[in-house]
């Protein structure tokens, strides 16, 4: 790593919840360890007397919607006159990481904390009935009923888009962190015919 400079993405900060309270102690650890740390988020709540809130000082919050394209050109410019060595891109909600491959010399983190394909094995295991519950529209009934068809023919199948949302997650960056191995493991064998990825820890 070329500096002690690291940044933190978040989609708010400070605000009471898992994201939140992880990248806190995360933070608590590298500024005790002599790094430099930055936090950008794009939008805050005031949470007096929070513990987060003595992370105020590194806090930068961005005016835009999340994955703008001026908060995206914000970020590219903040790692650059900073000269920033590591992104945590914290739960993945900004798109920021789609610009890795713009600093060579960054290292990039997307975190997930949280069960990876979520968004399908809700679906998978939710009746016919309770999902069409939700949607209004004729057709967005119509494509509920294909994509349940679809998943009982071969999970994943009902959302293709996830699957590559996740592979752009991976590939993108320098590292792909999950909360636990298991959690790697299904990554890889949905993804990747179970072949090991060294960007998955």
């Amino acid at each position: 790593m070329k500096n002690k400079k690291l940044l933190f993405l978040c989609p708010s900060y400070p605000a009471i919840g898992g994201v939140e309270a992880v990248t806190s102690l995360l933070v608590d650890f590298f500024l005790e360890k002599g790094f430099e740390v930055f936090i950008l988020v794009s939008g805050t709540e005031k949470l007096l007397g929070s513990s987060l809130d003595k992370h105020i000082n590194l806090m930068s919050v961005m005016e835009n919607p999340l994955n703008s394209e001026e908060n995206l050109a914000f970020i590219d410019r903040f790692i650059d006159e900073k000269d920033i060595a590591c992104v945590f891109n914290q739960g993945i909600f900004s798109q920021s990481y789609l610009h890795a491959a713009l600093h060579k010399d960054v290292l990039f983190f997307n975190t997930l904390h949280s069960c990876p394909f979520w968004e399908v094995d809700n679906f998978k295991y939710s009746s016919l009935g309770q999902l069409l519950l939700v949607e209004k529209k004729s057709f967005s009934k119509f494509k509920v009923i294909v994509r349940f068809i679809l998943n009982k023919i071969k999970s994943g199948w009902s959302h293709p888009s996830i699957l590559s949302f996740y592979r752009k997650q991976i590939e993108s960056v320098s590292y792909y962190v999950v909360l636990d191995q298991a959690y790697k493991t299904i990554l890889e064998n949905r993804l990747y015919g179970g072949v090991q990825q060294e960007k998955s820890r």
